[in-house]
Order: structure tokens, then C-alpha cells, then sequence
């Protein structure tokens, strides 16, 4: 039998590689080899235990992407691993490093049909051509109006107001005397939660309420579908790059990139500025009926609440933003179908395409391989997703850690130091406002507070 040397698996800069006719494992030395052999004995054990536990590790990572219906190629690109570097090391050639593995574990999450997006309303915008607003309330919100804040003043022309939590998350505005304007709801991101939560109390879905606001002759504003990418399939920059290209297709081919940390604007017409955001991208215009937007959940989520981007529940999200004739058909297909994912993937679909780097302009341009992984068919597997909330005081309680609580005890640091009581005395004369008591009292037994029941 050829005695394999110790040449034959050290390079010159010391590191160690398989010989090509070999297993580690069954490799023979002679024990007369010269001195080299003894100081690269060890190092060299070491290395062929780490070759047996790759070979079980790469035997699990074929069985995956077996089990996912995937190719390696594919997989070499959602870890960031180049095809020919992703062959080496299988097969020993390369050593496999931690960071390898974290790239391929990463890239497995990713491509897991059944885990990596959530699909969810984020924004709700509907009017009521009646003056009747108490009845719209109780009988299509099934709210308790006794429990909300009011007040007489509205905006964009509407002359009265009632709400849910500290910061409207839940608002309708009414007028008293012109049917056209009628009532509005506006629910945000928060009041959809917060919506989910007195549905779940009610024993209802988005559907019924859907259906619900049809009887009532609901003109559909903006609904928003937010699809969150849990692990991050899309590659935010990755877009932006494509769009500066001409690497796809989007409606007018127009789009506006904001980078990350830039503060956004609320809408063309609108220019006041949102909070801090991660890189966003927009696709289609503010002013027609359908637009997307891209962004980094992460980067926004670790600036909201001050915690690390690897603490994020959510990589990316990608949102399909619909308007008046476009969000009155999105939500009758809603109703009609039962199955979110395929309403809002067929508006994807219709409207939105990327495609791999140089081919945008080609007669057949080829879909980007992320982009296409993305609008896969999931219908059977992915759901409406319901993360209800009951209403808090969270941001409330945010922003007394950060911009109040430092004056606070500054206060009670001076008065120790003076004698004084001036905290105090501000405290005792503090007022509650009536809007806070109706959010104790919306926070404190929701379901006997909030939700309006025929009986009332």
C-alpha cells in the first residue's frame, strides 16, 4: 500500500488539506517518518476529526435541502457562499469554519418554505356614507363608545372625533350634517393590533368585519397588506440596486430609495417627516392606487425600542400600500376566497417583477432568484397572521424612560439636596386628563370596557 507523507497533506503555509486518493481516516504513516511528521501529528488528528464531523454536517444539510426542494446553487446564494468555495468545502478541500456554518444555517432558515413570512393587515382607511356614527361604532366596530376618548374636533374637515389608546391608534371621525364625508375609521399599524385582540374577544376575523362594513356601504380609503420577512429572503439593497440598474418592472417604473437612518416623509402631498427608518424602498407612486415599500423591520424595530437589530422579531418587510377602487377589490377578493396570500401575491405578481443582475432591458429577462423565491407559491401553507395586542401604554412608558424619568429624579436629587419638596408639589397638583382615564379604563378589563355588546 502507497504510505501517504506528510507532504502529501500539509501545504506551505501549514495548512492541511484531504489527499485526492484517501479518506482521512484510513490514511497510513510510517512511524520512521522524519521529525516534521511528529510536530504535525496532532494538529493533524484534530483536522481529520473535524473532516468526520463535517461529513455528518453536510449529510444533515443535504437531507434538508432535499426535504426543502432545493438545489445547492440556490443554497450558495442565500448563504453568500460562492458555488465553487461551497464544493470545497464539502469536500474537504476548504475547512469549514464556524462563520460557514452560520452563513448555511442562516440560508436553511431562509429557505424553509414553511416558516419565513407573515402576512397581516397594517393599515385600515374606510368611510360611511351616513351621519349615524354611534351606529357604526356599536354595531359595525363593536366598540363601546361610552369607553373612548371624544372630542369635538376633527380633521380634514370632519367636526367630531372618537378614539382608542393613547395616540388614536384607533380613530373615527364623523360630521354632523354632510352624509358625503360621513364617518371615517382610520386604524395604524398599532390599532390593527389592538383591533385584532377585541375580534379575538368577539370571536370574530378581519372577514366578518370586512363583510360587516360592505352592509353598510363601506368606501374602502387605503388598506395595507404588510408582509413580513422574517429572515430576511429579500435583500433590501439588493433591491435598490436593481432598481437603479432598470433590473425590473414595477408600475411606471418609478421608485424613491430613502438610506437607512433618513427620516421619511408621510406622502407626496404630506411632507412632515416619520420616524428614524432602516434602507427603504418605494416602487409605483404616492399619488395612484397601488405602491410597495420595502424596508429594513430591523433597523426601524432596534431605533423604536432601543434594543440590538438581532433582537428583531422581523428581517424585513415588504408592504403592498392599496387606495380607494384597487383596496375596495383587494378586500371583496378577501372575503370571497378566504386566503390573503393568494390576494395580495396576485397583486405582487400583476404589478412587481425583479430580475438577475444586466438582464432588465432583454427580451426574456430572467427573474432574480431571491425575488422568486419570495412570490413561490405558499398559499397552502401561509395564512392571515393575528398578532393581537391589547391596547398599552407602552410607547407612553417609552418615552417616560427616556425623556422624563432624567428631569424626574434631577428634581428629587435637588430637593434632597435643598430640603425642598418642589417634585411634590407638582405631583399634587398634577390633573389625570380624561383621555388617560378612558385608557386606564380601556387598559383594565378590555373585553367588559371596549367591546359594545347588543345588550348595552
Amino acid at each position: 500500500m502507497k504510505e501517504t507523507k506528510v507532504d502529501d497533506f500539509w501545504q506551505e503555509d501549514g495548512s492541511c488539506f484531504l489527499p485526492k486518493d484517501r479518506e482521512p481516516k484510513h490514511c497510513r504513516y510510517d512511524e520512521k517518518e522524519s521529525e516534521e511528521y511528529s510536530k504535525g501529528i496532532d494538529r493533524f488528528d484534530i483536522y481529520c476529526e473535524n473532516i468526520e464531523e463535517s461529513i455528518d454536517y453536510w449529510q444533515g444539510v443535504d437531507i434538508t435541502i432535499k426535504d426543502y426542494g432545493i438545489k445547492a446553487g440556490k443554497l450558495a446564494r442565500f448563504s453568500g457562499i460562492s458555488r465553487q468555495y461551497l464544493n470545497q468545502l464539502r469536500k474537504g478541500t476548504r475547512q469549514l469554519q464556524q462563520h460557514h456554518m452560520d452563513s448555511i444555517e442562516k440560508a436553511l432558515c431562509v429557505l424553509n418554505p414553511d416558516k419565513p413570512l407573515n402576512i397581516l393587515f397594517d393599515y385600515v382607511k374606510i368611510t360611511f356614507p351616513t351621519l349615524d356614527y354611534e351606529k357604526i361604532i356599536h354595531e359595525v366596530l363593536g366598540l363601546n363608545l361610552k369607553r373612548m376618548h371624544v372630542e369635538e374636533r376633527g380633521t380634514r374637515g370632519y367636526q367630531s372625533h372618537a378614539s382608542l389608546g393613547m395616540y388614536n391608534e384607533i380613530r373615527i371621525d364623523w360630521h354632523k350634517t354632510d352624509p358625503a364625508m360621513g364617518v371615517q375609521l382610520e386604524m395604524k399599524g398599532t390599532g390593527c393590533r389592538y383591533f385584532e385582540n377585541i375580534l379575538l374577544a368577539r370571536g370574530l376575523g378581519w372577514h366578518h368585519f370586512f363583510k360587516r362594513a360592505f352592509d353598510f356601504d363601506a368606501r374602502f380609503k387605503r388598506v395595507d397588506i404588510a408582509i413580513d420577512d422574517i429572515y430576511g429572503i429579500l435583500d433590501i439593497s439588493e433591491l435598490v440596486q436593481k432598481c437603479k440598474a432598470g433590473d425590473f418592472d414595477g408600475t411606471h417604473r418609478k421608485y424613491a430609495i430613502y438610506e437607512s437612518g433618513q427620516q421619511l416623509p408621510r406622502s407626496e402631498n404630506d411632507k412632515t417627516k416619520t420616524a428614524l427608518m432602516g434602507m427603504t424602498l418605494y416602487v409605483g407612486s404616492f399619488k395612484s392606487e397601488i405602491h410597495f415599500c420595502a424596508y429594513e423591520k430591523d433597523y426601524e424595530q432596534a431605533v423604536k425600542r432601543g434594543i440590538d437589530m438581532n433582537e428583531a422579531l422581523v428581517k424585513n418587510r415588504f408592504e403592498l400600500r392599496l387606495k380607494n377602487q384597487r383596496a375596495e377589490r383587494a378586500v371583496a377578493e378577501y372575503i370571497e376566497r378566504l386566503n390573503i396570500y393568494e390576494v395580495a401575491f396576485g397583486i405582487i405578481n400583476e404589478y412587481l417583477a425583479f430580475y438577475e443582475e444586466g438582464t432588465g432591458n432583454d427580451e426574456k429577462p430572467i427573474p432574480d432568484m431571491r425575488w422568486k423565491h419570495f412570490i413561490q407559491d405558499r398559499s397552502d401553507r401561509i395564512k392571515l397572521t393575528t398578532k393581537a395586542e391589547p391596547i398599552s401604554l407602552e410607547r407612553t412608558i417609552k418615552w417616560l424612560e427616556k425623556q422624563v424619568m432624567p428631569t424626574i429624579k434631577g428634581l428629587t436629587e435637588l430637593d434632597l439636596a435643598q430640603g425642598t419638596s418642589v417634585f411634590f408639589e407638582i405631583y399634587d397638583e398634577a390633573k389625570i386628563t380624561e383621555r388617560f382615564e378612558k385608557v386606564i379604563k380601556q387598559i383594565s378589563k378590555p373585553e367588559e370596557n371596549v367591546v359594545y355588546y347588543t345588550t348595552q
